[in-house]
Protein backbone atom coordinates (compact mmCIF):
# COMPACT_ATOMS: atom_id res chain seq x y z
CA UNK A 1 0.00 0.00 0.00
CA UNK A 2 1.03 3.55 -0.63
CA UNK A 3 0.48 5.85 2.36
CA UNK A 4 2.19 8.94 1.01
CA UNK A 5 -0.04 12.00 0.80
CA UNK A 6 -1.17 12.95 -2.67
CA UNK A 7 0.17 16.50 -2.27
CA UNK A 8 3.69 15.12 -1.91
CA UNK A 9 3.39 13.21 -5.16
CA UNK A 10 1.98 16.27 -6.90
CA UNK A 11 4.73 18.58 -5.63
CA UNK A 12 7.36 16.07 -6.75
CA UNK A 13 5.81 15.81 -10.22
CA UNK A 14 5.57 19.61 -10.53
CA UNK A 15 9.20 19.94 -9.37
CA UNK A 16 10.38 17.55 -12.06
CA UNK A 17 8.26 19.27 -14.70
CA UNK A 18 9.56 22.71 -13.75
CA UNK A 19 13.15 21.51 -13.74
CA UNK A 20 12.84 20.11 -17.26
CA UNK A 21 11.11 23.18 -18.68
CA UNK A 22 13.37 25.71 -16.96
CA UNK A 23 16.44 23.85 -18.21
CA UNK A 24 15.06 24.02 -21.75
CA UNK A 25 14.27 27.75 -21.44
CA UNK A 26 17.65 28.64 -19.96
CA UNK A 27 19.52 26.71 -22.64
CA UNK A 28 18.06 28.52 -25.61
CA UNK A 29 15.17 30.90 -25.03
CA UNK A 30 16.78 33.53 -22.79
CA UNK A 31 18.98 36.18 -24.40
CA UNK A 32 20.63 37.45 -21.21
CA UNK A 33 24.32 36.35 -21.27
CA UNK A 34 24.36 36.12 -17.45
CA UNK A 35 21.59 33.52 -17.57
CA UNK A 36 21.92 31.62 -20.83
CA UNK A 37 23.51 28.22 -20.47
CA UNK A 38 22.77 27.76 -16.77
CA UNK A 39 22.25 24.23 -15.55
CA UNK A 40 19.16 23.63 -13.41
CA UNK A 41 20.32 21.12 -10.81
CA UNK A 42 17.19 20.90 -8.67
CA UNK A 43 13.75 22.38 -8.15
CA UNK A 44 11.89 22.10 -4.85
CA UNK A 45 8.21 23.04 -4.79
CA UNK A 46 6.39 23.52 -1.49
CA UNK A 47 3.27 21.49 -0.71
CA UNK A 48 0.75 24.11 -1.80
CA UNK A 49 2.66 24.64 -5.07
CA UNK A 50 2.92 28.39 -4.49
CA UNK A 51 6.72 28.66 -4.41
CA UNK A 52 9.58 26.90 -6.12
CA UNK A 53 13.21 27.01 -5.09
CA UNK A 54 15.29 26.69 -8.25
CA UNK A 55 18.93 25.68 -7.83
CA UNK A 56 21.21 26.51 -10.74
CA UNK A 57 24.86 26.03 -11.59
CA UNK A 58 26.90 28.22 -13.89
CA UNK A 59 29.92 26.73 -15.65
CA UNK A 60 30.86 30.23 -16.81
CA UNK A 61 33.32 32.36 -14.88
CA UNK A 62 30.74 34.89 -13.69
CA UNK A 63 30.20 36.47 -10.32
CA UNK A 64 27.32 34.86 -8.41
CA UNK A 65 25.66 38.27 -8.01
CA UNK A 66 25.55 38.72 -11.79
CA UNK A 67 23.92 35.33 -12.28
CA UNK A 68 21.28 35.95 -9.61
CA UNK A 69 20.57 39.46 -10.92
CA UNK A 70 20.14 38.04 -14.43
CA UNK A 71 17.70 35.43 -13.14
CA UNK A 72 15.72 38.11 -11.32
CA UNK A 73 15.54 40.15 -14.54
CA UNK A 74 14.10 37.27 -16.53
CA UNK A 75 11.88 35.80 -13.78
CA UNK A 76 8.71 37.27 -15.29
CA UNK A 77 9.59 35.98 -18.76
CA UNK A 78 10.26 32.49 -17.37
CA UNK A 79 6.98 32.37 -15.43
CA UNK A 80 5.07 33.57 -18.50
CA UNK A 81 6.66 30.87 -20.68
CA UNK A 82 5.97 28.23 -18.03
CA UNK A 83 2.34 29.33 -17.79
CA UNK A 84 1.82 29.05 -21.54
CA UNK A 85 3.68 25.74 -21.86
CA UNK A 86 2.67 23.74 -18.80
CA UNK A 87 -0.77 22.40 -18.06
CA UNK A 88 -0.88 23.48 -14.42
CA UNK A 89 -3.36 25.87 -12.88
CA UNK A 90 -0.87 28.06 -11.00
CA UNK A 91 2.79 28.59 -11.82
CA UNK A 92 4.76 28.81 -8.57
CA UNK A 93 6.72 31.92 -7.64
CA UNK A 94 10.34 31.25 -8.61
CA UNK A 95 13.17 31.81 -6.14
CA UNK A 96 16.67 31.25 -7.48
CA UNK A 97 19.70 29.94 -5.63
CA UNK A 98 23.19 29.06 -6.80
CA UNK A 99 23.97 25.39 -6.32
CA UNK A 100 27.37 25.36 -4.67
CA UNK A 101 27.46 21.62 -4.12
CA UNK A 102 28.83 20.96 -7.59
CA UNK A 103 32.58 21.31 -7.76
CA UNK A 104 34.54 20.62 -10.91
CA UNK A 105 38.26 20.01 -10.61
CA UNK A 106 40.50 20.39 -13.65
Amino acid sequence: MNFRPESFDRSLRVSQLLQRELAFLLQGKVNDPAVSGLIVTEVKVNRDLSQAKVYVYSAKQMKPEQVLQGLERCKGFLRHKLATTLKIRIVPELKFFLDETIMFHP
